[in-house]
């Protein structure tokens, strides 16, 4: 093969021209050639291919979804009823036939686990939702109209912000109750503030933006305007934000269950069986072991899958893949 390096018709650049005959638009097989690819991707693939390339949050994905899938199972593949009592073989240690030992009333605790998951990751999730939607709602309504009502919200944003979250929930929740539901309900109230002060700052920046000049000056509706044109350009942080939250709503709710302020027994959560262990620590271990080693990964990998979607979603990461 020949040596083009010192061929001075190698080794020139290239004008625009000599590269295209129609405005610049590279000849066929051009880019093939030089190793490049002329595909063109959507914002949604540009950020999976970036997601995929964090491998931490990959692998937290493949783990939090085995989780998900086996506590939402836990009917089918738990080996006993989360109520089902042994009590000839009550503390007994990880074996054949209890793979995560026994509790002081003979339960199961591979079980318990389970469906304590079903309860933690579904307050998780639940306040998570029910948060974005409070916060996204006030925090959009602040930012787009400003004046006087984001003056009211904010200061009522920052008054909630101000109470002592722990001692806000213990008195909330003794007073309306401890079910699955009201837990949800108590968290929320303490959870929508930071996506709201989020929200109104993304809105305060984009309605400035020349795409919503155009937008009202062709007659566009302040609903259309923000459901349209604004709240879509948010999407990313609120994205982060809530699957933040989620992390966040179940240690709460398992701090509460620990204090004996969250779900109650006999029902499991990963909370109430920590709390539950406190007086075997010494002698039973496993019964702290295993629902706080599913409470510490199901957080670590919701935390990874943020970061994740952060640097996937954040626009001042968006470089040409």
């Amino acid at each position: 093969m020949p040596d083009r390096r010192n061929d001075p018709l190698e080794n020139r650049i290239l004008l625009p021209a000599e590269i295209s005959d129609t405005a610049g638009v590279p000849p066929e097989g051009y880019l093939e050639a030089e190793g490049l690819s002329a595909e063109v991707l959507t914002n949604r693939q540009l950020a999976w291919r970036r997601f995929r390339r964090h491998k931490a949050a990959m692998a937290s994905l493949v783990i939090f979804g085995i989780i998900v899938i086996l506590t939402l199972l836990a009917p089918v593949v738990a080996p006993f009823g989360f109520e089902e009592q042994f009590i000839t073989r009550a503390l007994e240690p990880p074996s054949r036939d209890f793979w995560f030992g026994t509790d002081r009333l003979g339960r199961d605790v591979l079980t318990r686990v389970l469906y304590g998951g079903r309860v933690s990751i579904l307050v998780g999730i639940g306040v998570a939702l029910a948060s974005a939607l409070i916060g996204t709602v006030i925090g959009a309504i602040a930012g787009f109209f400003g004046g006087r009502i984001d003056t009211i919200l904010m200061r009522f944003t920052d008054a909630m912000l101000a109470l002592p979250a722990l001692v806000f929930l213990i008195v909330v929740g003794r007073i309306l109750g401890s079910s699955v539901f009201i837990i949800v309900l108590v968290l929320t109230l303490v959870f929508w503030m930071p996506l709201a002060r989020i929200v109104r700052g993304q809105f305060l920046s984009l309605k400035e933006k020349e795409f919503v000049e155009a937008a009202r000056a062709l007659g566009a509706k302040s609903g259309r305007i923000i459901f349209r044109h604004i709240l879509p350009n948010t999407v990313g942080p609120i994205t982060v934000t809530v699957t933040l939250l989620v992390a966040g709503a179940i240690l709460s709710e398992a701090t509460l269950s620990f204090l004996g302020f969250g779900i109650q027994l006999p029902t499991p959560s990963w909370g109430n069986m920590i709390a539950d262990s406190r007086g075997q620590l010494t002698t039973s271990p496993w019964m702290l072991w295993f629902p706080g080693l599913a409470l510490i990964i199901t957080v670590i990998c919701v935390n990874f899958l943020g970061d994740g979607l952060r640097d996937a979603l954040d626009p001042t990461q968006r470089k040409s893949s």
